[in-house]
């Protein structure tokens, strides 16, 4: 059993969701390696994740952003020889993905891995290449971690922000 396997029962079914899309993303892609840019390609295709509401936080312009992280990550991919095989193969980046958001939701007082701590560990070096697609798309781990903590505030307090009611926290469940 690979190692992330161990920490599905820290992460929410959108976690789980996100990595259903990852394996859909590498295969669309030619691909038979689990690497963390197909984490971010499936975080970025759920308009219902937290990720998504992190970058709203962060840029003026999120859909801009996103063409430009996926293209990116898809350029990279179709670059790469096409792999066949019946099987998934995960790297050690996903491992230490896995291990680096478990940690990331324990800091914030969290008991399990969400789609904003799974997002919050791609900024982490030890994730390979998608750490620095990110720096340069311009996001960085402090910020996009402040705006995770906004965002997770308003979801469970709505009174508490001028913007009224929102989705409560459960939808990440």
């Amino acid at each position: 059993m690979a190692e992330f396997e161990n920490y599905a029962q820290f992460s929410t079914k959108k976690v789980a969701r996100t990595l259903e899309l990852a394996a859909t993303e590498l295969v669309a892609l030619r691909q038979n390696t689990l690497t963390p840019d197909f984490i971010l390609l499936a975080l970025l295709g759920q308009p219902d994740a937290e990720p998504l509401r992190i970058l709203e936080r962060l840029l003026p312009n999120v859909a801009e952003t996103v063409v430009k992280l996926r293209s990116n990550i898809q350029a990279h991919y179709q670059l790469a020889v096409p792999r066949q095989g019946n099987q998934i193969l995960v790297t050690q980046e996903i491992n230490d993905l896995f291990r680096l958001a478990h940690e990331e939701a324990r800091q914030m007082g969290d008991g399990f891995i969400a789609t904003g701590t799974l997002f919050l560990a791609l900024f982490d070096p030890l994730c390979g290449g998608v750490a620095e697609r990110l720096r340069e798309a311009g996001l960085n781990h402090d910020p996009a971690r402040e705006a995770r903590h906004r965002t997770i505030t308003f979801l469970r307090h709505p009174a508490l922000s001028r913007w009224g009611s929102a989705p409560s926290h459960a939808d990440e469940s």
